[in-house]
């Protein structure tokens, strides 16, 4: 059997075996349920830990925050396999490091 009748009988196997990974793997979301939003225009910390409220730009914000931590908890979730978090980060003041901490290194914002 010479190289192209090999490599002509032998080519669209990789290539169905390529096709089979891009359609079996597609996620699917079956439904979509919002268990928690906050704008804070009503005030409304329930569920955080360390909560503030800040005005910013007429807005009213959760902060303002230096150096430490806030949770939010949200009881009575929904059986589910996926979780999507959306958060609006507004920045304000500079982001050039914590002088006041004596150190001028970069400032660190985190979700976990």
């Amino acid at each position: 059997m010479s190289f192209r009748t090999w490599f002509k009988n032998w080519i669209p196997l990789p290539v169905l075996i390529f096709l089979g990974f891009l359609t079996s793997c597609t996620d699917t979301l079956e439904s979509e349920t919002i268990v928690y939003s906050n704008d804070f225009s009503e005030l409304d910390l329930a569920g955080f830990e360390n909560g503030k409220l800040f005005i910013f730009g007429n807005d009213t914000l959760a902060g303002y925050y230096h150096n430490e931590e806030v949770a939010v908890n949200v009881s009575d979730l929904p059986a589910h396999n996926l979780l999507k978090v959306t958060v609006e980060i507004i920045v304000h003041d500079s982001w050039d490091g914590n002088p006041d901490d004596g150190v001028g290194g970069p400032d660190y914002w985190f979700l976990e």
